[in-house]
C-alpha cells in the first residue's frame, strides 16, 4: 500500500515536470534531457521527503529543514541547468532557477512550521 502511494505520488511529480517541459517548448528539452531532469529532480524530491519526515518526527527543527532544504534545492539546479544545457535551464526555469534561496520566504515558513504549529496540531 506505501508503494503505491509512493508510485502515485512521484507519478504525479513527474507528470508535473512533463506539463511544465510542454509549457515552455522554446526549452527544447528532447527524451533524452527530459530523463536526466528526471533523475535529478527524483533525487531532489527524495531528499525533501526524507526532511519533512525528519521535522515531522521533531529530528531536525524548522530552521534545519529549511537550510538543508534550500542546500538541496540549489544543488538540483546546480544538477538540473548540468543535465538540460544553461539555455534550456534558464527557459524552463527563468529567474528563480538562478536563486532558488529566495523561492522559500523563512517568515512565512516559519510561521506555518513553527513551535505554535506543533502546538495546534493537538
Amino acid at each position: 500500500m506505501e508503494s503505491d502511494v509512493f508510485e502515485t505520488e512521484m507519478s504525479r511529480r513527474i507528470q508535473d515536470l512533463r506539463d511544465l517541459v510542454h509549457a515552455h517548448p522554446a526549452a527544447g528539452i528532447d527524451g533524452d534531457r527530459f530523463e536526466r531532469l528526471v533523475q535529478v529532480q527524483t533525487l531532489f524530491w527524495s531528499r525533501k521527503d526524507a526532511l519533512a519526515v525528519e521535522m515531522a518526527q521533531g529530528t531536525i527543527d524548522p530552521d534545519d529543514y529549511l537550510e538543508r532544504f534550500n542546500a538541496a534545492l540549489a544543488e538540483s539546479m546546480d544538477r538540473s541547468r548540468a543535465a538540460i544545457g544553461s539555455r534550456a535551464f534558464a527557459e524552463l526555469f527563468g529567474e528563480a532557477g538562478e536563486h532558488p534561496e529566495d523561492l522559500v520566504d523563512p517568515d512565512i515558513f516559519e510561521e506555518v512550521h513553527g513551535p505554535q504549529h506543533a502546538a495546534r496540531l493537538f
